[in-house]
């Protein structure tokens, strides 16, 4: 009995011997074990500046807009959206009519069945749209409130140019025009809609790699990144800190200001696009129905008060009060506007936006508008 207890002390003895010599895999892998840390490490700090910029920056908006909001040849070879559709665009829950054109779900529309009633027709790209911000808070839905002796519409489309505009007056507006008396149309013209359609699928235009890659070191990097991984475009529409980071990283609207203007740099070809826009004035006043053109300006150009970065607008006017195009040129009303209120740029659009504008940039299109017609 004894020598049995004695061999069982001596194998329970060797294997408390063994069990302190063995070692867990993180101590047999200690560089695996350091990458694994590090990783959890650093999606942890993620996930919390996400949930810190989130709460702190409730301004900044998501961008992208859902692919479902999209139908193709909506009118002739331009897209448009789907009918009594809903999808988000800019973070923001967007709806449609059964034209397909954007609407507040919330108004009550009394004009449906009411003959003979005058209509206003928007035409326009994502500024108009709204982008970002809840329709009843944009400026077409502004003026619907407002003009209750008016249907309006808002036909406007992310990602629109001339040739699209063309395509919504000659395949709805005029086919139209009895049925919904339309009497007015007004245009929102951003700087870059000179630039022909199919050149819109370029990423990066060569001015805006010019000035924000060359000299800008993070967004270069990015910029390398991104051609192995597309990751840009998801992170753009789920995280907001991605967008805080990418603001501090640069300066988004200063860059698509200088991508854009340089199209401006030829003026034979800049007015050879314009002649777009002349000849829907033209067939709209053959057709009785009037045409304004909203002249719409980027956040820098009221950043940087300088008369060089007013030169796409001198342009344009030079060009329309040749063939008599009537013209809200909207610089001018948000540049007094910051004036009397001590205002920044910044106020006017959307966070880090070049074009898109804030709650209270549509509030002042709206005004320019209303005052504009005395309405």
């Amino acid at each position: 009995m004894n020598r049995t207890k004695f061999v069982r002390q001596k194998k329970n003895n060797s294997s408390l011997r063994i069990d302190r010599n063995r070692k867990s895999w993180f101590e047999k892998n200690p560089k695996k074990t350091l990458i694994s840390i590090t990783i959890i490490g650093v999606l942890v700090t993620l996930m919390i500046g996400e949930l810190l910029t989130r709460l702190f920056f409730s301004e900044i908006n998501l961008q992208g807009t859902s692919r479902k909001l999209f139908a193709a040849h909506a009118f002739g070879d331009s897209p448009g959206h789907v009918k009594n559709g809903n999808a988000i665009s800019f973070g923001t829950e967007v709806f449609t009519d059964n034209y397909g054109f954007r609407i507040n779900p919330n108004y009550q529309d009394n004009h449906q069945n009411v003959e003979n009633m005058r209509s206003i027709i928007l035409i326009g790209d994502s500024v108009t749209f709204g982008v970002g911000i809840k329709a009843e808070h944009i400026f077409p839905e502004l003026l619907k409130q407002r003009l209750n002796q008016y249907r309006v519409f808002n036909t406007a489309v992310t990602g629109y140019s001339l040739e699209d505009y063309q395509n919504v007056v000659n395949l709805f507006v005029l086919p139209n025009k009895e049925r919904f008396n339309i009497q007015h149309v007004i245009l929102g013209f951003c700087l870059n809609d000179i630039i022909e359609a199919s050149k819109r699928n370029i990423k990066i235009l060569p001015a805006q790699e010019d000035w924000n890659l060359r000299y800008n070191f993070i967004s270069r990097l990015l910029k390398h990144i991104n051609e192995y991984i597309n990751f840009n475009n998801y992170l753009k529409s789920h995280s907001k800190l991605h967008l805080f980071a990418k603001s501090v990283a640069s300066d988004t609207s200063k860059g698509y200001f200088y991508a854009d203007i340089a199209q401006y740099r030829d003026k034979e070809y800049v007015h050879l696009r314009l002649k777009l826009i002349y000849n829907i004035k033209k067939v709209l006043e053959k057709n009785n129905i009037s045409f304004t053109l909203l002249l719409l300006p980027y956040e820098y150009q009221l950043r940087e008060l300088k008369e060089n970065n007013l030169y796409p607008q001198n342009i344009i006017r030079e060009c329309f009060l040749e063939n008599d195009v009537d013209l809200i040129d909207i610089h001018e009303y948000f540049s007094r506007y910051l004036k009397e209120k001590n205002m920044e740029s910044t106020s006017l659009y959307l966070f880090n936006d070049p074009m898109h504008f804030s709650q209270l940039g549509h509030k002042i299109v709206y005004e320019a508008i209303i005052k504009k017609y005395n309405l």
